[in-house]
């Protein structure tokens, strides 16, 4: 098959590695012009961002805070949430890798061992027109970290397995995941993606509550539409939604 691209290889990666920075996210901001692919990663990590304004929280040295430059051209900003389920399957494989028990995405892009969080994905667009122009890619991962005082429940590798990691081969097993996920997407291989991403979603053939515009609702998951937007079976009947305005309960 030829292509009318060079697919992006992130082995071996442009890694710029940091004792120390604010924000991975925001230090790739600034290098836009950098090749595709390249990595800016952080040991410790200040001013951490998550999803809608939360910070990520992370012992310095122990886990993986990185930002990753992707020109992804090809897809049109309507379809934006095609790259974040690419890499919210890719991060999900990366975790499965490591530990024996059941991975899963929490609806957007979270990472869960059974109910706890393992990652968390932010995903900063800039458009062009109709198309997407860049994405910086924002990727925290606990992997040593044992201790915790954030109040999301959340786990690491290493407090699932007992074990203690080298986070260089964890980031490379996620650059390798990354590299394969991102490819299917520059190949459109959309359907691939949308299968994988519904069947590793947590908890999607159960029901579950949501809070919906402050009422609690128990639902089910039917589907994840290209722009994000969740559909929710409530009450025998299919409603979409942004996230933000349903949000979990758990």
């Amino acid at each position: 098959m030829t292509t009318a691209f060079d697919p992006i290889q992130f082995l071996p990666a442009q890694i710029q590695l940091f004792d120390s920075l604010p924000s991975t996210n925001e230090h790739l901001k600034h290098q836009a012009s950098a090749p595709e692919g390249s990595v800016v990663w952080a040991l410790q990590q200040t001013h951490g961002k998550g999803q809608q304004a939360n910070q990520w929280l992370s012992e310095a040295g122990k886990n993986i805070t990185l930002s990753i430059l992707l020109k992804p051209n090809h897809l049109l900003a309507s379809e934006a949430f095609r790259l974040s389920k690419a890499i919210s399957l890719a991060v999900q494989s990366t975790v499965s890798h490591f530990v024996n028990s059941p991975v899963q995405i929490k609806w957007p892009n979270d990472i869960y061992i059974h109910s706890q969080k393992v990652a968390g994905i932010l995903i900063e667009n800039t458009i062009q027109g109709d198309r997407l122009k860049h994405s910086v890619v924002g990727i925290g991962l606990n992997v040593n970290q044992t201790f915790f005082l954030s109040d999301n429940n959340p786990t690491s590798l290493s407090k699932v397995t007992g074990e203690s990691y080298v986070l260089k081969e964890v980031v490379d097993v996620l650059l390798t995941f990354i590299s394969a996920r991102y490819l299917q997407l520059q190949l459109k291989s959309y359907k691939k993606i949308e299968v994988d991403y519904f069947q590793q979603l947590y908890n999607v053939a159960t029901e579950q509550t949501f809070v919906i515009h402050d009422e609690i609702n128990h639902c089910v998951i039917k589907d994840v539409l290209p722009n994000g937007s969740i559909v929710l079976k409530i009450k025998e009947e299919n409603k979409t939604y942004l996230y933000g305005d349903a949000k979990w309960k758990i």
